[in-house]
């Protein structure tokens, strides 16, 4: 009857969306072990030489993302990150203002924004070029507090 023609319709219709599951093809389950097994560590070395030990695709494109990038702003990113754990709405939102600050009186932004908008090279010269040789106290010198509060700007 009726409902059966609906069925039918429904199962014409599904069977047309369907894709047949690759099994070469890494899983959501997969990609959330290697992000949980990789990321937790306390030094971007950590957790590249973590990556480079995975397989699979997604693992390799991070790894490779992570060393394409400025290594002081992939330092500076982790170290945000890791500082801002539990910490509310208003002290996010301050830590952001004062890293932007912070990051146009850099030279990195520029070099990134020359690479990929002015020149077009996609070839940035980062200064430290190597995550190794970004030292500790200038990462740390970001979030310094002697930047004015972002209550205070008008």
């Amino acid at each position: 009857g009726h409902v059966t023609k609906n069925n039918m319709d429904i199962r014409i219709l599904l069977n047309n969306f369907h894709v047949p599951h690759d099994s070469s093809k890494e899983t959501l389950r997969n990609v959330s072990k290697i992000i949980t097994d990789s990321f937790g560590f306390n030094t971007i070395e950590e957790i590249l030489d973590a990556l480079d030990q995975q397989q699979g695709d997604f693992a390799a494109a991070a790894a490779k993302t992570i060393r394409s990038r400025s290594p002081t702003s992939v330092k500076l990113t982790h170290a945000y990150y890791r500082k801002m754990i539990g910490k509310g709405f208003r002290a996010v939102t301050a830590m952001d203002y004062r890293l932007s600050i912070r990051c146009v009186l850099g030279q990195e932004f520029y070099e990134g924004i020359r690479a990929a908008v002015v020149d077009k090279d996609r070839n940035p010269r980062w200064n430290p070029a190597r995550l190794e040789d970004v030292v500790d106290e200038v990462i740390e010198g970001y979030f310094a507090d002697d930047l004015p509060d972002l209550d205070s700007v008008a």
